[in-house]
C-alpha cells in the first residue's frame, strides 16, 4: 500500500510541476502526510512522527498562500509563516533524535554566516515591507538550524541520509524562490517545485526506513 501511494505521489508531483495547479501541489504534500500517518498506525510506535505530519500540513498552508500571493499583499508573509511552522516540525523531529555535535555546530556556523551575508547583500534591498523582511530573515535562520540538526541524528544511515537530503532540498528550493521572487533571477525557477517535491518525498521515505528499523 505504501509503495502504491509513493508511486501515485511521484506521478502527482510531475503533474504539479507541469500544470502548476494548486490542487496537485497540495496533493503531493497531503499524500506524504497520509503515508507518514499510515506508517505510524501500522507500526504503532512513539508519536514523534506527528512532528513530520504537522510539518507537512503546515507546508500545505504555505503552498496555498504562496500560490495565491497575487490576491493579497499579506499572503506571501502568511505563506512564509506556514513554511516556518513546517521547519519547526522538522527541527523538533531532528532534535529529538539527535542534537548538536561538532559537525552540526560547524554546519550551523557556516550556513548561518553564508545565508546571512546572502540575505544582507542580495535579498534585503529587494524587500520594502518590514514584516515580510523579518519573516524572511527568521525563516532563513530556522532553515539553517534545521539543516544542521539533520546532519546529527541517531538514525541509521538510510533514514539519516534521506532525511538530511530532504531538508537540504528544501533549503535549495527556498533559495531558488528567493532568487526568483525577490531578486528577479528566474534562470533556475523551473527547479523550485521539483526540488520541493523531491524534499517531501525524501523525508517521507526516511520515515519508512525509520519504521523498518523499529520492526
Amino acid at each position: 500500500m505504501f509503495y502504491v501511494l509513493l508511486i501515485v505521489t511521484v506521478i502527482i508531483s510531475v503533474i504539479a510541476v507541469k500544470t502548476n495547479k494548486l490542487i496537485f501541489k497540495i496533493g503531493v504534500t497531503f499524500l506524504c502526510s497520509l503515508m507518514t500517518l499510515w506508517l505510524y498506525f501500522i507500526q504503532n510506535v512513539h508519536a514523534y512522527v506527528f512532528f513530520i505530519i504537522a510539518a507537512f500540513l503546515s507546508s500545505m498552508v504555505g503552498d496555498y498562500f504562496l500560490s495565491n500571493k497575487g490576491r493579497n499583499k499579506n499572503n506571501y508573509t502568511y505563506g512564509i509563516a506556514g513554511y516556518f511552522a513546517a521547519h519547526a516540525g522538522y527541527l523538533a523531529f531532528a532534535a529529538i533524535y539527535g542534537g548538536f555535535d561538532f559537525i552540526a555546530v560547524a554546519a550551523l556556523i557556516m550556513l548561518t554566516a553564508g545565508y546571512t551575508i546572502y540575505f544582507i547583500l542580495r535579498v534585503k534591498k529587494e524587500i520594502s515591507n518590514s514584516i515580510l523582511l523579518a519573516a524572511v530573515f527568521f525563516y532563513t535562520i530556522i532553515s539553517c538550524i534545521c539543516m544542521s540538526l539533520s546532519l546529527n541524528t541517531d538514525f541509521l544511515r538510510a533514514t539519516k541520509g534521506f532525511y538530511a537530503l530532504g531538508i537540504m532540498m528544501i533549503l535549495i528550493s527556498d533559495t531558488l524562490i528567493a532568487e526568483s521572487d525577490f531578486c528577479s533571477n528566474r534562470r533556475f525557477s523551473r527547479f523550485i517545485l521539483p526540488t520541493y517535491y523531491f524534499a517531501q518525498i525524501s523525508i517521507t521515505v526516511s520515515i519508512l526506513f525509520l519504521f523498518d528499523i523499529c520492526l
